[in-house]
């Protein structure tokens, strides 16, 4: 037995025009579709960026307002230490001159006291 002829069946034209235009479009949208996504990842870059930005910017103010609200405690609390220090002050100045107005007053009940007893030793 003689071997079967083989037959090729001929690709048409219009065959090879059609895949090799479906390859092309295959192509086209394997590039829209890595560009979508070069897109896609450069926006959720971007967004992360913002947001760390938004994040640092929200830090920066919350230590700002931390200090303000540090110096504030600080300044009432200076300004509480001025004048317990100015009523401490002025009570111990108070103290002092009446220290010194009982001394006068000794001084002067001494040198009376001392005037009698002058004149006493003048009448003897």
């Amino acid at each position: 037995m003689s071997p079967a002829p083989q037959t090729s069946h001929p690709t048409s034209a219009g065959s090879s025009k059609k895949k090799k235009a479906k390859s092309d479009v295959m192509e086209q949208v394997d590039q829209v579709k890595d560009e979508i996504q070069s897109m896609h990842s450069d926006a959720m870059s971007c967004h992360d960026h913002k947001h760390k930005h938004f994040i640092a910017k929200l830090d920066v103010k919350s230590e700002h307002n931390q200090d303000l609200k540090k110096y504030d405690w600080l300044h009432a609390n200076h300004e509480h230490e001025t004048s317990q220090a100015t009523v401490s002050h002025q009570r111990l100045q108070e103290t002092k001159d009446a220290e010194i107005c009982l001394h006068e007053t000794d001084i002067r009940v001494h040198e009376a006291h001392l005037l009698v007893l002058e004149k006493e030793a003048g009448t003897l």
